[in-house]
């Protein structure tokens, strides 16, 4: 058995998260990235250092057809590999520790998930009252010219905070936007 991740390549061989939502509609393969052994012949694995978990699955993987490949190793400096991934805009990096054990279903210190290029501007594109208090922020992100609603953000604003807020928001002069999946009724757009 092994652990690996399903992906799906654009014609260039760049891994696309959208083309696997589309389910590989205009992708050029499906792939499955090996990247731990967890089980060999019945026997448990997992308790093995990670080099030779991977040696193994090196060895199997070769035997496999095309569509299963081994995900290599990079013994090279952070800073390095960061500054390709986001050259390639590529979606990030696993790190394992070196001579750990795999632990099912459990986070731990030996195994990390890096996202790069993941980040966004939003703009505040109105908001919603509720009485005499602020109910919501409407965030929008722009699109070329196309202001794009995103999200409607109620967490992290104290009562106190929720109702110094609103006539700061009511202030401010409001113009008709043109909003992209606008959402729910009742929310006031801002200048």
């Amino acid at each position: 058995m092994i652990d690996g991740e399903v992906v799906a390549l654009d014609k260039t061989g760049k891994p696309s998260f959208n083309l696997l939502q589309g389910f590989g509609g205009g992708a050029s393969a499906i792939v499955l990235y090996a990247f731990d052994l967890l089980m060999l012949q019945g026997k448990d694995t997992r308790v093995w250092p990670l080099e030779e978990r991977r040696e193994q699955l090196r060895q199997i993987v070769l035997h496999l057809p095309e569509a299963i490949r081994f995900s290599e190793m990079f013994d090279v400096l952070l800073s390095e590999l960061i500054r390709e991934v986001r050259q390639h805009q590529l979606e990030g990096i696993v790190a394992k520790r070196a001579g750990s054990e795999y632990r099912s279903g459990a986070r731990s210190a030996d195994w990390l998930k890096w996202r790069a290029n993941r980040g966004q501007e939003f703009v505040i594109g109105g908001y919603i009252p509720n009485g005499d208090v602020l109910d919501s922020i409407l965030l929008g992100y722009f699109i070329g010219r196309n202001l794009m609603y995103a999200a409607s953000v109620r967490a992290g604003f104290s009562a106190e905070f929720r109702r110094v807020l609103l006539p700061h928001f009511e202030e401010t002069p409001g113009r008709s936007l043109s909003v992209r999946q606008s959402p729910r009724s009742g929310g006031r757009t801002l200048g």
